[in-house]
């Protein structure tokens, strides 16, 4: 199994989920891969085409030269190269649905399991738009660092200080999109994902794929930390509400998740679709709840549901999961003497079903673990899907 860690393919690294004995005692062989990741990963300028045309997906291209390694060597770890699962998380997820869309990628797994990671499918730029962002963010990196190049050639990118690539490139990137995808770049990705599937031209492999019940919790919970950490002095009295979302700003937030659908804040607030009123009786909580829920749904829910519906129809297997422990432990929201101080339980938050699947944390009782032994004992499963085919 390949695993391929999160992070908004922006931040995260492989060293996380060094230790992933829990699947390695089952009989499974744990591949944690690393990859490049923001600018180095992503950046698609037009001065870094290779002799093909291609552009950008540095991060992918680790990736796969990661499952070619795999091919050629993991036998000498005991494993098969013919049975390879990849898996991963959020961007990892994410990365799993670009190389089951990848011509390059074909071959080199088996068996996939996308967690969270049926999202942002909107937002693949086309090599053209890749380009035309990426120079804007280079030209505007460069003026902030006050460097400049005879010419703007690959030489001269590749030349700049390592302190200008890690400060000023990192933040022009992160103001262009702080949460970037692979793009369509005429290589490792010729279509969008989207386009790949409905044309069936995705390697048809067994498919594991889902979500969790709280997903978008986790982003409204680091909001309500933002919002304390600025007050002065800051604020980690979970009693104290008034840094949740209020009311006031849910229509906004409802809408700014809703953006292309042409539903509005104020219709999502009605009883058909996301009132307050459906999130229980403590009023300065439900906006917080509320946006939780739709942000759930609209972002990786629902993308997750037409993932398993278009596998289906292509005939390969499917299975589908959604994580719903709602005293899973939380990975954000605890001061410095480990006390939550948000005002809402995060539940099946984002990304809070890793500690049941790697060694992350202790789970502190019983029926944690024993539903981490029940969830690595299904991620076996996968991986030998299809020897019961």
């Amino acid at each position: 199994m390949v695993w391929i860690h999160g992070g908004a393919f922006n931040t995260g690294g492989a060293v996380t989920y060094a230790d992933a004995s829990p699947l390695v005692s089952k009989g499974v062989i744990v591949v944690v891969l690393a990859y490049r990741m923001g600018p180095l990963g992503f950046l698609g300028h037009p001065a870094l085409r290779a002799a093909d045309g291609s552009v950008g997906n540095y991060g992918i291209m680790d990736q796969q030269a990661a499952l070619h390694w795999v091919q050629d060597n993991i036998a000498a770890f005991a494993g098969d190269k013919n049975n390879v699962t990849i898996f991963g998380e959020s961007a990892g997820g994410f990365s799993v649905m670009t190389h089951l869309a990848s011509p390059l990628s074909k071959g080199l797994f088996h068996k996939a399991i996308v967690e969270s990671g049926g999202y942002a499918f909107d937002r693949q730029l086309k090599q053209d738009m890749l380009e035309a962002t990426s120079t804007t963010v280079v030209n505007n990196a460069m003026v902030a660092a006050g460097v400049t190049c005879a010419t703007l050639d690959a030489a001269c990118l590749r030349g700049l200080p390592t302190a200008v690539v890690a400060n000023q490139l990192a933040v022009a990137f992160n103001t262009a999109s702080a949460s970037p995808v692979p793009a369509v770049d005429g290589k490792v990705l010729t279509r969008s994902i989207k386009e790949t599937f409905a044309a069936g031209d995705n390697s048809k492999v067994p498919v594991l794929n889902g979500s969790n019940e709280d997903e978008y919790a986790l982003f409204i919970a680091i909001g309500e930390m933002g919002r304390r950490a600025a007050a002065m002095p800051p604020n980690f009295d979970p009693t104290n509400t008034s840094f949740s979302l209020t009311s006031t700003a849910y229509p906004a937030t409802l809408g700014g998740l809703a953006a292309g659908t042409g539903l509005t804040g104020a219709t999502l607030m009605s009883d058909g679709y996301y009132p307050l009123t459906a999130y229980g009786a403590n009023a300065a909580l439900q906006p917080s709840l509320g946006a939780s829920a739709m942000g759930t749904d609209v972002v990786f829910a629902c993308q997750g549901l037409n993932i398993a519906k278009r596998v289906l129809a292509q005939g390969s297997p499917v299975w589908s999961y959604e994580f719903r422990d709602q005293t899973a432990l939380p990975s954000v929201g605890f001061d410095t003497s480990g006390n939550y101080y948000l005002s809402f339980s995060q539940g099946a938050a984002h990304s809070y079903e890793l500690q049941y699947l790697f060694n992350l944390r202790d789970l502190q009782n019983d029926e944690r673990r024993a539903l981490a032994t029940e969830w690595r004992r299904q991620w076996k499963c996968v991986r030998k899907a299809h020897r019961r085919l």
